[in-house]
């Protein structure tokens, strides 16, 4: 049986989208959405003089979307990087082949889902040190986009 997302919540910011994808697609489902269409855009009709406009209001998940869509899109989950510690790194493979593939790091998934019931429950995002303030991104634990070309730039990702 494959399993239908339909969890809205979980991913209705735009710092959630990236991860929320991943970690599904790492859990084994290949049908993802993680997010509700009305927190990605509303569209309406509006009359001006007569005449009727279409008008669509993107929200700020929609980039998350897009970005997501790109990276990872229809591409098959292979692995999760580091099994054994932090940070989540979740590879994907390419489109064609396993070369091409993505990598999407997430630093901490507690942002994400709730704390306890993530692996590694006790290890939290650190501040920024010298600002007062955070971008979602930085509250989130950070989720990052990589396109890796081969298997040589995946062995430079696991040395560093």
């Amino acid at each position: 049986m494959r399993v239908w997302d339909t969890e809205s919540w979980i991913a209705n910011s735009e710092d959630r989208v990236a991860g929320v994808i991943a970690s599904m697609r790492a859990q084994g489902q290949e049908r993802t959405a993680g997010i509700y269409q009305g927190n990605v855009y509303d569209s309406r009709n509006k009359k001006v003089g007569g005449q009727v406009y279409p008008v669509v209001q993107a929200w700020p998940p929609a980039a998350a979307v897009a970005a997501t869509q790109k990276f990872i899109g229809q591409r098959r989950f292979r692995e999760i990087l580091f099994r054994n510690g932090l940070p989540w790194v979740f590879v994907f493979d390419g489109l064609k082949s396993a070369d091409g593939g993505s990598v999407v790091i997430v630093g901490d998934l507690g942002a994400i889902y709730e704390r306890e019931r993530v692996l590694y429950r006790s290890v939290k995002s650190a501040p920024k040190r010298g600002c007062g303030s955070r971008t979602a991104a930085e509250r989130s634990g950070c989720t990052i986009f990589m396109e890796t070309r081969s298997r040589a730039r995946r062995a430079q990702l696991r040395c560093r």
